[in-house]
């Protein structure tokens, strides 16, 4: 397998980061994405598949959302301390 540039990223896909060792909080919505865009998509995909070199990876539809701001990168410094301290911002957030 290929390295990635960004370092996170490289341990992300060799399966190297252990649970709990970022948190971030991004709100999305549009998740899953209706019926037709989903289907659309899959069509476009499809096409982007058969041109592009075997190495690229291309999203599927059940991954498709809107981002709609990213508060806290999961990049940006490590975990909140604990599964307590996660847990209570997840219950903070997850009715927005």
């Amino acid at each position: 397998m290929a390295s990635w540039a960004n370092p996170t990223v490289d341990r992300l896909a060799k399966d190297e980061v252990p649970a709990g060792e970022f948190c971030g909080l991004v709100v999305n919505c549009s998740w899953p994405m209706p019926a037709d865009v989903v289907a659309r998509y899959e069509a476009f995909r499809g096409e982007l598949v058969a041109a592009m070199p075997a190495e690229a990876y291309i999203y599927p539809a059940s991954t498709l959302h809107c981002t709609a701001c990213t508060l806290k990168a999961f990049t940006s410094g490590g975990p909140l301390a604990g599964a307590e301290a996660r847990d209570a911002a997840r219950a903070r957030w997850e009715p927005v």
